[in-house]
């Protein structure tokens, strides 16, 4: 999804914040790739299918870094699935943490 007018005046309307606060309610404040705590998490949208009516499955904490270098692989990979690319990227950075 673009960055269209009506996609910025949702992310500050009441209605994003409760959504995004529900999200830090069920899940904490914590970024779901990199394991970061508190701090500056984006509730990033997985998938744009549900907009403005998005279920918890569709969004996931990140940090600013991880959630840069998943738009980052998202542009890179042409046509490839916002919800694969979001996902793959979470495995990995929890696969290269345990090591």
């Amino acid at each position: 999804m673009r960055f269209t007018p009506e996609y910025k005046q949702y992310l500050k309307s009441p209605q994003w914040e409760a959504r995004r606060q529900m999200y830090f309610a069920q899940n904490g404040r914590k970024c779901q790739a990199c394991g970061k705590i508190g701090g500056h998490i984006v509730v990033h949208h997985v998938s744009y299918d549900n907009f403005m009516r998005e279920p918890m499955r569709d969004l996931v904490g990140l940090c600013n870094p991880c959630h840069i270098e998943v738009h980052r692989r998202h542009r890179a990979g042409g046509r490839q699935d916002l919800r694969m690319v979001t996902m793959r990227y979470i495995m990995e950075k929890r696969n290269n943490k345990r090591r």
